[in-house]
């Protein structure tokens, strides 16, 4: 079910982009907005959904969300609704998303740090211990 639903989200989104690229019209503003969200949160899912949230997986999923979705398809996006080319728009969102990295990554890092109690508490995620491993006599 889960596989399903991501292909289905994939499919709309290839869809989306496709139509806008063939018609490259300016009425698609909110549609590529919603294309780069759901691939977006679709990341965030692949490295958080029912896993432990470590530094590794966050410093991950950040990654990929910047240099994947907000460079590669950003920088698409932006070249077809303003007419200038992709490799001005992916030069200015690549420095944009190197410099902010570590400030996004930190700053998630500890909202996570804050959250996860309360998150662990409601059973809203997998418990972030580390099981300890049984002693054999």
């Amino acid at each position: 079910r889960y596989l399903m639903n991501t292909a289905t989200l994939l499919e709309l989104g290839a869809n989306v982009l496709a139509r806008a690229i063939v018609r490259s019209q300016k009425t698609d503003v909110v549609l590529l907005a919603m294309v780069l969200f759901v691939f977006g949160s679709l990341f965030y899912g692949l490295f958080f959904y029912r896993r432990r949230i470590t530094l590794p997986a966050i410093i991950g999923a950040k990654v990929s969300v910047n240099y994947l979705i907000n460079v590669l398809l950003g920088s698409l996006w932006s070249s077809m609704l303003y007419s200038n080319g992709y490799l001005y728009y992916a030069g200015k969102s690549v420095i944009k998303n190197t410099v902010m990295l570590p400030v996004e990554i930190t700053l998630l890092y500890l909202i996570f740090k804050m959250v996860l109690p309360f998150l662990q508490r409601r059973q809203l995620v997998v418990p972030q211990n580390k099981p300890e491993p049984e002693k054999q006599d």
